[in-house]
């Protein structure tokens, strides 16, 4: 696994994204940031060692692992790796005999996120 900036452009907000992506190549890391944030265009990835600098520190947007799996948020849709989900509290009370157990609680809204299938 090599580490990825990857930059990602939102023509509706007129927002870039900047990301470190962990990834096995640059195909990887770019669809991972495509799957995590639907509403951007496109995203190229180069590879960290090319700016010669430890990406972690110098990069101020968030660092992802493009091998977790991805949830979406069951009330706000919100698109969420693995690790960035809070415990489900009082998992008996909002989960159902015969419902999906979810993946997880949204960071943003506290509602339930379920993975996404096929989407590593």
């Amino acid at each position: 696994m090599q580490n990825f900036l990857v930059v990602s452009y939102d023509s509706d907000e007129q927002q870039w994204f900047y990301d470190t992506v962990l990834a096995e190549d640059e195909a990887q890391a770019s669809a991972f940031m495509c799957k995590l944030r639907p509403y951007v265009l496109a995203a190229d990835a180069s590879l960290g060692e090319s700016f010669g600098v430890n990406l972690q520190v110098t990069i101020t947007g968030t660092s992802w692992d493009a091998s977790e799996e991805l949830s979406e948020c069951q009330n706000c849709g919100g698109i969420y790796p693995q690790s960035q989900l809070k415990e489900v509290e009082h998992i008996e009370e909002r989960v159902g005999a015969g419902e999906e157990m979810p993946s997880g609680e949204c960071p943003d809204c506290g509602a339930v996120c379920h993975l996404i299938p096929g989407a590593e």
